[in-house]
């Protein structure tokens, strides 16, 4: 299965000499399975994420009806991995081993996230300053994989450093030294958050760094991605095998799709992928996710025309999706 994803893309970078595979970035709030359903219809890339997972969360009693819907998933959506955070070994193996016997592709460790309250947990961001524990819940989720009889690749999410950007090396270095199977690197510190540019000019030395540590580690480099063509001019200019996008996808499913080069096909076809993924998210969340949660969107799809600002106005009054969808039939959105 590892050679099935990780291995599999990073072949498939070579044999296009050097034109990176493309990952969705993981999303809190973002990246459920409606929105991921977008990209299946419009332009997949080659491997998605789930949301920001709580591997506690998964196993509370009660909690774990509260976060099912974040590991929802179409096989569509395939190949697609589950996204965790957690400081607990036992409790990332535990549920690293449940979402692995539910057909994920994939575990992902997420190692990066500077939300405040999670890192008062150990998690996300704050493992950089705990290497060791670090490399102890990667184990973890490794055995809990192995313990669901499944053979599927464990892979981390991290940042460069914590505070400066000269840490990465120590901090890349230890964790490769662990061989995850693959390594996506957001090129900031977790000071940094996203108020700088992404540090892109330390991508090749972290890929000399990955070949002499560990070089069955699929590398990939996420940061201020604009579009498709400087993912592939990033990658082929810095070794690494693949590029993650995050932000940079909102209101435009077509991202990855080669056949409009990225962009929307017209302003109607936008409304019309708009009153889509509404209806998808409320097919799946209706009394799982509040409504004002979609809302985040609006903004990103209704941009750039003529009536755009009067019509997102109207969008953000609106607190149902038949409300929303109402409001774009006013504007012929069928």
């Amino acid at each position: 299965m590892t050679k099935m994803l990780w291995r599999n893309l990073r072949e498939q970078t070579a044999a296009r000499g050097g034109a990176p595979f493309f990952a969705l970035a993981p999303m809190y709030d973002v990246t459920d399975t409606a929105f991921r359903q977008m990209f299946v219809r419009y332009g997949k890339p080659d491997v998605m994420y789930t949301e920001f997972t709580s591997a506690e969360g998964l196993l509370h009693p009660q909690g774990a009806a509260h976060v099912a819907h974040l590991v929802e998933y179409t096989p569509q959506e395939q190949p697609l991995v589950a996204h965790l955070f957690s400081a607990d070994p036992s409790a990332m193996r535990a549920a690293a081993r449940s979402v692995a016997t539910r057909g994920f592709a994939g575990v992902d460790i997420n190692m990066g996230c500077p939300v405040k309250n999670i890192q008062k947990q150990g998690c996300g961001a704050a493992m950089i300053c705990n290497p060791d524990n670090a490399v102890a819940v990667l184990e973890a989720a490794r055995s809990g994989v192995a313990d669901a009889g499944r053979a599927i690749p464990v892979s981390i999410k991290t940042r460069i450093g914590y505070t400066r950007v000269e840490e990465w090396r120590e901090w890349l270095s230890h964790i490769l030294a662990a061989h995850p199977a693959a390594l996506a690197v957001h090129l900031r510190t977790k000071k940094e958050m996203s108020d700088v540019p992404a540090h892109w000019e330390l991508m090749s030395g972290i890929v000399a760094l990955r070949d002499a540590i560990s070089p069955e580690t699929v590398l990939i480099g996420n940061g201020d991605i604009a579009s498709v063509d400087e993912g592939v001019r990033r990658a082929q200019a810095s070794g690494c095998d693949g590029i993650m996008v995050g932000r940079g996808v909102f209101g435009n499913p077509w991202f990855f799709s080669r056949e409009t080069n990225g962009q929307p096909p017209s302003v109607d076809a936008r409304l019309t992928a708009l009153s889509e993924h509404i209806a998808l998210y409320e097919k799946h969340f209706t009394g799982v996710k509040n409504f004002e949660v979609m809302k985040r969107h609006f903004s990103a799809y209704v941009r750039g025309f003529a009536g755009a600002a009067a019509l997102r106005a109207a969008l953000m009054e609106t607190h149902t999706a038949a409300e929303a969808l109402a409001v774009l039939a006013k504007h012929g959105v069928r």
